[in-house]
């Protein structure tokens, strides 16, 4: 363990001036400003043990949020290293601790043990149940429908606070909707993401103890990507503050995920509600050259700030910045795959070195088929988490109703996975059945009888389900974490896969996500107490679902592949390379056709900091003059974030007269709207 003069001397030699002072910053608010490259996560890891070392604070009573769990077991590994022993720090999501929060209180909450997560697929499936008895929506409205739940909920509105106010009586069906969809959760024992903070604001509200209680527990709070909080989450914040001790960490510049709620008005709200707050700017970048971040100043200055800073390096100034210009998206893919060639074969790089961002994910097809065209290895980054594949999440229902047989949701799930030609007249004549007595499919399926109009072969069928499920059971009450191979195996699942899959590379895609399941479960703790193991059980698969978009598919694949690096511009935050290239810098491209209709580019030009301050040696853009879009082949304008930039910084290749450009894409901007059909 580290003695104080030790802690002491370490920050002095390792860190900053500002980062002392961050680090130091104690019993007040504080608030740091981090901007990108300047070693934020280096900060917290530092305080953490600042506050254990030099200020004699328990592990227990420091708690640290952040919004990924790679940020939190990143945060944990550091700690652990340092402390030269195993810590107790509380280091979570934010939705990880709210859901430890709800498991502390279940007696004064409506749900039972071993509750489940349901994501945005499940969402959709049982919101779809609710309103077919009523109404034939589509797969649109349904989102939007979820999504004025949400909005609810982050505003702090059950149904009976929402339906008494005047601004909703015009949607007085969709509030009917959140009623029963609620009422179908705590039913089935299910919390939504939003409900992992909604609940315990309420049970804070509703039972002050409890509040008293985790305040009283956290004599510290850090968060980490402040800037990324939504309304809902500082309300959060700043119930569980203990005497106003807390550190947040962010970046305004950084904040790109308003459609998910994310307000960096949140950091403007702090100098309100806590007038002490000391403000610490982190400008000094370990990351880029001096001329990238002259650029990335240049382009963000053009945005209001709350809190004004600049990023600047004591590293060399770096080559010209290229902004490449070419006839269409096929030429920019070639451009751009050559330049990449030359410049490996010049400088003796490797592949993942580089790496090609884009706004959207359609931008990256031509890009794969013309990379395997040339046989050249690359990985997109960020895809969607393998368990939006059903073959995979089917293995999930199967976990889950293992767990509590009376998932009347998940069983249907898996009732015909593998065929058992159950069909959906015997599903309804089953659900009649469960209504009318009110029990479980599960029970009814057990117990079935002769006098149903099921035959005999389906109601064994059915009944040789149910057994499998009770012996699926009593095997994880004793190996929670072999359950998912033995469940594998006595479906003979991989045999109905080859049956079904036709396709042997996406057979072969689904054994290897498959396989990754399989391996997180060996993590899983096993117990002597059968009730303790279904609890691990239960958490494994909420936590699974809590952090599904690291759950991909590029956990698969070895990191340190020599691969191109393909992703967009959301994907690469909190990623770095050392050679960049952002394609596709067109207006209506980015800054995206939507922001400049809605004459709002903020988040755009923030979206483009993002992707330049990625670059640690070199960075180029590319435009096209023309594009396929909406099956129709435009001619583009150059992003106006080109024209944002110190143009001494810039090598302009294959540049025609652009001096109009803006002028030319109000007429670009009505050609599209015309395409689609959009008014002004």
């Amino acid at each position: 363990m580290y003695n104080i003069g030790y802690i002491n001397i370490y920050i002095i030699m390792n860190l900053n001036t500002n980062q002392k002072l961050a680090i130091q910053c104690i019993n007040r608010p504080c608030l740091v400003l981090a901007g990108a490259g300047s070693g934020k996560t280096k900060v917290i890891t530092e305080k953490i043990l600042y506050l254990i070392n030099s200020c004699n604070y328990g592990d227990r009573s420091i708690v640290a949020l952040t919004f990924t769990n790679k940020a939190a077991n990143e945060m944990k590994h550091r700690v652990q290293q340092k402390i030269c022993r195993t810590t107790h720090c509380s280091i979570y999501t934010f939705h990880s601790f709210g859901m430890n929060i709800i498991q502390h209180s279940l007696h004064l909450l409506d749900f039972r043990p071993n509750f489940f997560i349901i994501d945005e697929y499940d969402q959709i499936h049982i919101l779809q149940k609710i309103v077919q008895k009523h109404a034939q929506y589509d797969l649109s409205t349904l989102k939007k429908i979820l999504k004025f739940i949400s909005m609810l909920k982050n505003n702090l509105l059950n149904y009976s606070d929402a339906s008494k106010l005047q601004e909703y009586q015009n949607k007085i069906e969709w509030l009917k909707y959140y009623y029963l969809y609620e009422s179908f959760l705590i039913h089935s024992n299910f919390l939504d993401f939003d409900d992992l903070i909604f609940i315990p604001i309420k049970l804070f509200q509703k039972h002050k103890n409890v509040r008293v209680l985790w305040k009283k527990k956290i004599k510290y709070l850090l968060v980490d990507e402040y800037q990324d909080t939504n309304n809902i989450q500082y309300i959060f914040m700043k119930q569980i503050i203990h005497s106003n001790n807390f550190t947040l960490v962010g970046d305004d510049d950084q904040s790109i995920y308003s459609w998910r709620g994310a307000n960096p008005q949140n950091m403007n709200l702090l100098k309100n509600d806590f007038p002490t707050l000391q403000v610490i700017k982190l400008e000094e970048n370990y990351r880029s050259s001096g001329r990238i971040l002259n650029i990335a100043n240049t382009l963000i200055s053009h945005n209001p700030h709350i809190f004004h800073k600049k990023l600047f390096s004591n590293m060399h100034y770096g080559p010209m910045v290229k902004v490449i210009a070419t006839q269409d998206e096929y030429e920019e893919v070639k451009r751009v795959v050559r330049e990449i060639l030359i410049h490996r074969n010049k400088f003796k790089t490797s592949y993942q070195d580089y790496a090609i961002l884009y706004r959207s994910n359609n931008q990256s097809k031509i890009l794969e088929k013309y990379l395997v065209k040339k046989n050249i290895p690359y990985q997109i980054f960020g895809k969607k988490s393998i368990l939006d594949q059903n073959f995979v999440k089917i293995l999930i229902y199967y976990l889950k109703v293992i767990i509590n047989p009376d998932d009347d949701f998940s069983f249907l799930k898996i009732i015909n996975i593998p065929n058992r030609r159950i069909g959906n007249k015997t599903t309804t004549i089953l659900r009649t059945i469960s209504l009318k007595k009110n029990v479980s499919l599960y029970k009814i399926g057990m117990y079935i009888d002769s006098n149903t109009k099921i035959t005999m072969k389906i109601r064994n069928k059915i009944k040789n389900l149910c057994l499998l499920i009770q012996d699926l059971q009593n095997f994880a009450s004793v190996k929670p974490n072999n359950i998912l191979k033995k469940i594998i195996d006595d479906i003979e699942y991989i045999q109905f896969l080859k049956k079904t899959v036709k396709n042997q590379i996406q057979f072969n895609e689904y054994i290897k996500n498959i396989g990754l399941l399989l391996n997180s479960m060996e993590n899983i703790k096993v117990y002597d107490n059968k009730k303790e193991n279904f609890s691990a059980l239960s958490n494994f698969i909420s936590q699974i679902v809590i952090n599904s978009s690291e759950f991909s598919e590029k956990n698969i694949k070895q990191i340190d592949q020599d691969q191109i690096f393909l992703m967009t511009l959301h994907a690469s935050k909190g990623l770095e390379f050392s050679f960049v290239f952002i394609i596709g810098m067109e207006e209506g491209i980015l800054p995206h056709y939507i922001s400049i209709k809605n004459k709002d580019c903020l988040e755009e030009r923030r979206l483009t900091y993002v992707g330049i301050t990625r670059a640690r040696k070199e960075l180029t853009f590319t435009y096209t003059r023309k594009r396929m879009l909406y099956g129709n082949n435009i001619s583009m304008n150059p992003s106006r974030f080109l024209d944002e930039l110190p143009q001494k910084d810039l090598l302009w290749l294959n540049k025609k007269n652009i001096s109009s450009f803006f002028q030319n894409s109000k007429i670009h901007i009505k050609t599209i709207k015309k395409m689609l059909k959009l008014k002004d």
